[in-house]
């Protein structure tokens, strides 16, 4: 006969019941936020693929002085018909319907993600697209590089800081005649610029600048990770457009032999077109924060 004893688990289960307890759900990767489109002019959808545009060219001529009886003086200029293709981002997913009946909420789950890359990429786009390929022409493609040519603090800044930079770089778009409302970084340059310390190991924090760094003469400095580190974009973001042709779509369907095979497509797809005017180039300023750096600092 055996004798009863003290029950434990290493001797009295076999691995047959369930020691754990499930926590519904299914955490995300973490994926940095989209910025982009919040702050350029959002124009509303289209129907075609192309959208075309006119601008003001090569004005000659100008008013004056004018005596009596005198000709008045002439002035003309041309007009510039551009334009800009609809491309297209999307992306796929494919599973088989025994993982999306087996674990709950998985096809809302497959949405919600493939939606939130498709954001991301849109983001990238408007904002680095090369303008190649089926790739959109974005913000970067068409900015100013810094430049401080003819200013007063060319090559006169003492031991510069990125804030100096900035301040340059928001001059230049002035000097365009464009009023900025937006400085993008990445976090870490926002971060270093805010560590800036003197010999006395005092914080820097010009009179110019919110106590939290978050503006600078008035322009808010915007921080995402979609900015190449080192580098810095300055504009009046009202001059970038983007337009809509078909808006985000989720659909999915069977290929080819799935249904044999029990699977399940699901794409996401969005049309859409982004331009910066040619005359709103000067809007936009980029650089390199190190490289402007030397070319402020005094020898």
């Amino acid at each position: 006969l055996k004798a009863a004893d003290t029950m434990t688990i290493t001797t009295n289960t076999t691995g047959a019941t369930s020691m754990t307890t499930y926590v519904p759900g299914l955490d995300a990767a973490i994926r940095r936020e989209s910025f982009v489109a919040d702050l350029i002019t959002y124009g509303g959808e289209i129907d075609g693929g192309i959208i075309t545009f006119s601008e003001h060219k090569n004005p000659d001529g100008g008013a004056g002085m004018v005596a009596e009886g005198a000709v008045k003086p002439l002035s003309d200029f041309d007009i510039v018909e551009s334009s800009a293709a609809v491309q297209k981002i999307a992306i796929r997913n494919k599973s088989s319907r025994e993982i999306l009946r087996r674990i709950g909420q998985l096809e809302t789950f497959i949405k919600n993600d493939l939606l939130k890359q498709l954001d991301l990429e849109k983001d990238s786009q408007l904002l680095s697209g090369d303008g190649t390929g089926d790739n959109l022409t974005g913000i970067l493609a068409n900015a100013t590089p810094f430049s401080v040519v003819g200013t007063p603090f060319a090559l006169n800044v003492v031991v510069p800081e990125t804030v100096d930079v900035l301040l340059c770089g928001l001059d230049q778009v002035y000097r365009g005649f464009f009023t900025p409302n937006f400085i993008v970084m990445n976090n870490s340059d926002v971060t270093s610029m805010k560590l800036s310390k003197g010999n006395d190991n005092h914080y820097i924090m010009p009179p110019f600048t919110a106590s939290d760094g978050t503006t600078i003469e008035g322009v808010r400095v915007i921080k995402n990770a979609g900015v190449t580190i080192g580098t810095f974009l300055i504009g009046d973001f009202s001059k970038s457009e983007y337009y809509i042709e078909d808006n985000v779509n989720v659909s999915s369907w069977m290929e080819n032999d799935d249904f044999s095979k029990n699977l399940l497509t699901w794409i996401a797809e969005l049309s859409l077109v982004h331009y910066v005017k040619s005359n709103n180039y000067g809007a936009f300023v980029t650089g390199n924060i190190d490289a402007a750096k030397i070319l402020i600092t005094r020898p």
